[in-house]
């Protein structure tokens, strides 16, 4: 019989920039997360502070709007990135071939 291969000879860039985008920004909406709840213990726990909680919270929660942000936008390049080199390696070389029998054992 036979064995079943994949392969794989183009990527289309604005699917992969938009996955790689949507994981590169779920870690930029962890670390946000993180950065105000890092933030808010010492904050809390601390006696002297210099500002309100609402204005140190608002103020977090900015920084971790800019981080959610940012890392979209570096996702997305990056995954545009990626499959464009992709793309152009595969004109030299022909593309990733991937025997799917050999993946069951």
């Amino acid at each position: 019989m036979p064995a079943k291969t994949y392969h794989i000879t183009r990527l289309a860039p604005f699917v992969l920039a938009r996955t790689n985008a949507l994981i590169v920004g779920t870690l930029g909406v962890l670390n946000a997360i993180l950065q105000i709840i890092l933030g808010t213990y010492p904050y809390l726990s601390g006696g002297k502070t210099a500002v309100s909680y609402l204005k140190f919270l608002g103020a977090a929660g900015l920084e971790g709007f800019f981080t959610i942000i940012t890392s979209l936008i570096v996702g997305w390049v990056i995954g545009l990135v990626v499959s464009v080199v992709y793309n152009w390696w595969v004109k030299f070389v022909g593309g990733i071939k991937i025997d799917l029998d050999d993946l069951g054992q």
